[in-house]
This record gives C-alpha cells, sequence and structure tokens, in this order.
C-alpha cells in the first residue's frame, strides 16, 4: 500500500520505500532520486478490504493520481495528503 500511494506523488524518477517504524500504524521513510524525501504513516494496511473494496480502492488511486497530475507542481504548491480510508469517510 505505501508504494501504491507513493507513487502518486509527482516525483520524476523511482520512488525509494523504507518501512521506518512499525507499531499501531507503519510508518515509511519515501525518497526521490534527486534527494527529496518524505515521511508517510499508514493507517489500518488493508484493515477490512475485500476484492469489491480493493477494486474502488485501485479506481480511487488512479482518479487522485490524475486529479494531481492535472494539479501540477511549482513553488507555491506543495503535497500533503491526508486521508481517512474508514468506510463513513469515503
Amino acid at each position: 500500500m505505501a508504494e501504491a500511494a507513493a507513487r502518486l506523488c509527482p516525483w520524476p524518477g523511482p520512488l525509494s520505500v523504507k518501512l521506518i517504524n512499525r507499531s499501531e500504524n507503519a510508518t515509511c521513510k519515501v525518497e526521490a532520486e534527486d534527494g527529496q524525501c518524505l515521511a508517510m504513516r499508514l493507517y489500518r494496511d488493508g484493515q477490512g478490504m475485500d476484492t469489491a473494496k480493493q477494486r474502488l480502492f485501485a479506481r480511487t488511486v488512479a482518479l487522485i493520481a490524475m486529479r494531481l497530475s492535472q494539479y501540477g507542481r511549482s513553488d507555491d504548491r506543495f503535497g500533503l495528503i491526508h486521508c481517512d480510508p474508514a468506510d463513513e469517510c469515503l
């Protein structure tokens, strides 16, 4: 899930995703080829996901990727995304 979410970042080149902490939730370090990095926290890693929800999640990821691509990345914009994937929030 971390790698799929990291691919939404509009950074050029491959991304490195490394697990740096796993307690109640996982925290990953995401680093771009150019040295930019961020910490990503994953909440409820796949909890309650069935095939239908996985398909919906894949469609959601594709839609977010398209919208982020259209939004662009410039000095006046930054990439902070927070999402609670609980059923009642979707």
